[in-house]
């Protein structure tokens, strides 16, 4: 599985080390001749996932270590989800899996230039929920037919993330 690894420390102001946050770009698309999800991390790493028999199910993008600090996402459908009168993904981490971006995108959106769900923390909450690593999630949702009915369908997630520095200030 893909590992968030600490972005580079860099100076500022001369004796002060902070974080730059960086854009994570991963990939979820259907395979439904073998049921899974495929999911593409940034470093080229697939994993798969097989596809729930339930109307909802949390999708591992990655772990993020200790100290981690959410600042954005961005998620684009790639090819329309098809399968499921309608499909949903929030961003979150296990356990909270709506925590950092609740408004629901709609997966079935046609691919367009406007087809997105911005950039934004509108809906999400910002920083950092936990001292210990922790799994990011999409929760995926359907309603009507189960997630393992689905026929096609990719969507692309960014995610903006940084980690702080447990040693500032000590």
């Amino acid at each position: 599985m893909f590992s968030l690894i600490q972005p580079t420390l860099v100076p500022n102001g001369g004796n002060f080390y902070g974080n730059i946050p960086a854009w994570h770009h991963f990939n979820i698309a259907v395979d439904a001749v073998n049921l899974n999800f495929v999911v593409t991390a940034p470093d080229g790493t697939v994993t798969t996932v097989a596809l729930a028999a339930g109307l909802t199910q949390d999708v591992v993008l990655c772990q993020l270590p200790a100290n981690a600090f959410f600042h954005a996402v961005r998620e684009k459908t790639v090819v329309p989800f098809a399968g499921a009168t309608t499909m949903t993904a929030k961003v979150g981490v296990a356990g909270a899996d709506t925590l950092y971006y609740s408004t629901a995108f709609d997966l079935t959106t046609a691919v367009s230039a406007t087809g997105f769900a911005p950039a934004t923390t509108a809906g999400s909450t910002v920083g950092c929920n936990t001292t210990a690593p922790i799994n990011l999630v999409v929760l995926i949702t359907t309603t009507v037919a189960d997630i393992n009915a689905l026929t096609a369908g990719s969507v692309d997630v960014w995610v903006l993330l940084s980690v702080l520095d447990a040693t500032v200030g000590k």
